[in-house]
């Protein structure tokens, strides 16, 4: 890479932004030419390897087998990671979810935020359909006979990395829907710069960020310019994506009774339901901050049971065509903000509509660095979080605390570890000084998203071929 691409790299490196595993592996092979010798014990060697992973009903086989056997062989790799037996987990992790959502995308830069929503797409099927309805519609409107070629003209315009924003709405949806459909229905978007469009992830994740920014940016890709959050992007991408998927109106005012609808079925409806620290509030979201008033919320799940009013706002005449509730918690001492239900209640003049949780954006902080996003997908009944740095756990991310996040929090503290490790007998150890102080992580959900169970979201279509499958080598 040259140029701009040199300097993304080295400034969201640099800041170690995104905790990727191969840029650390990369460091460790400058630093593996000599060994380190421990003397008078003013180096210390930590151990993260008492955590042990195990997925004892899951067989590893074919391609997975032969790189997990692959990985095995490098010299870099972590011993904790090896001993406890993260690496063949994630592996077997890997084969197993291939069965729930291919495609999902892989961080390349510092996007993870927007990495961790577009796979959560991947796995979500309610959300997954509705985009392919409405872009099927959209396809139809606009009278366009080759999707493939259209989608492939878009991409081709997308693969270097752009030097400007681009703040055009309308470009900005149409960038959108080629990473929709090429994801939803062809063979993703991956990094591999000498077929895939590797650039077009981080082309569309400055330009979402940047768009309505009056700012003049001097540099582009500082990581203040790139740096962002998942509930605001799905909030932006929602509002671009109903303003030119159909023109009409998203969200109607009756002056007779005073009171707003969601009408437009062309549209994706949402309510963006919010504890804050001073405030609790549910609106349209982005471009509709309307607060509802007259909307009742239970969480009754297990040993949650949780009821909210709303004394404020507009009256709502029905929800009975939103597709979906996102939930966020902001008050970092709100205890939903670690453990939510998998099952949520609305009520509207005494009719009720049953929300059920879908996907999550989650964050891992460090307290030493920039936080990270991740994505709470559910495959088969079951639940797991990916990091968009490719790797995987068997974690019921619906509560977040004590014995069930041991494993992840583990994983981290060993990844964050890196700069403080040597290469000591041809292994990769965390080698420290008397002063080490272990850093505390911090992992809780940024939102949670719940489709509607009353509604239908099925994708059936014979003039929009959808087959979502990996590049053929």
């Amino acid at each position: 890479m040259k140029g701009i691409e040199n300097l993304i790299v080295k400034d969201l490196k640099k800041m170690n932004y995104t905790m990727s595993t191969k840029f650390i592996r990369k460091q460790y092979d400058k630093q593996t030419q000599t060994k380190t010798i421990i003397k008078n014990n003013k180096i210390k060697i930590v151990r993260f390897n008492k955590i042990k992973y195990k997925l004892p009903t899951i067989k590893l086989e074919g391609k997975y087998l032969h790189r997990y056997n692959d990985l095995l062989l490098e010299n870099n790799i972590f011993l904790d990671l090896v001993e406890s037996g993260y690496y063949l987990y994630d592996f077997k992790l890997k084969q197993h979810l291939s069965t729930c959502g291919i495609n999902r995308t892989k961080q390349l830069y510092g996007t993870c935020w927007l990495d961790s929503l577009i796979s959560s797409f991947v796995f979500s099927n309610s959300i997954k359909n509705r985009f392919l309805n409405l872009i099927e519609q959209f396809i139809k409107k606009m009278k366009i006979k080759n999707i493939k070629s259209f989608i492939s003209k878009i991409n081709k315009k997308q693969i270097k990395l752009s030097k400007t924003v681009d703040k055009n709405q309308k470009k900005i949806f149409v960038y959108l829907i080629s990473i929709l459909y090429s994801i939803f229905c062809d063979e993703g978007i991956r990094n591999n710069k000498n077929k895939h469009d590797n650039f077009i992830l981080t082309n569309f994740a400055i330009n979402i960020r940047n768009y309505n920014s009056k700012k003049k940016l001097n540099h582009l890709v500082k990581p203040e310019n790139i740096a962002f959050n998942s509930y605001y992007a799905l909030e932006h991408i929602f509002f671009i994506f109903n303003k030119f998927v159909d023109t009409s109106s998203h969200l109607l005012y009756y002056k007779t009774t005073n009171d707003y609808s969601f009408e437009n079925l062309n549209h994706i409806n949402s309510l963006f339901f919010t504890i804050g620290s001073n405030q609790t509030n549910i609106n349209g979201g982005y471009g509709y901050y309307y607060d509802f008033k007259n909307i009742d919320i239970r969480m009754k799940d297990n040993d949650i049971d949780r009821k909210f009013k709303f004394n404020s706002g507009y009256n709502i005449r029905h929800i009975d065509n939103i597709d979906f509730l996102v939930f966020s918690v902001t008050h970092k001492k709100e205890k939903l903000r670690r453990h939510i239900p998998k099952n949520i209640t609305c009520s509207v003049n005494n009719v009720k509509t049953r929300f059920k949780l879908e996907s999550a954006s989650i964050s891992i902080e460090d307290s030493s660095a920039i936080g990270h996003a991740l994505t709470g997908i559910i495959c088969q009944g079951e639940y797991y979080i990916y990091d968009p740095n490719n790797n995987y756990f068997k974690i019921d991310w619906t509560n977040l605390t004590g014995n069930n996040i041991k494993q992840i929090i583990n994983y981290y503290k060993i990844i964050n570890s890196a700069n403080n490790r040597s290469f000591i007998n041809n292994q990769v150890y965390l080698t420290t000084n008397k002063n080490y102080i272990e850093h505390n992580i911090d992992i809780y959900i940024e939102y949670a998203t719940y489709y509607n169970t009353s509604l239908d979201n099925i994708f059936t279509s014979k003039d929009m071929k959808c087959n979502p499958h990996r590049p053929v080598k």
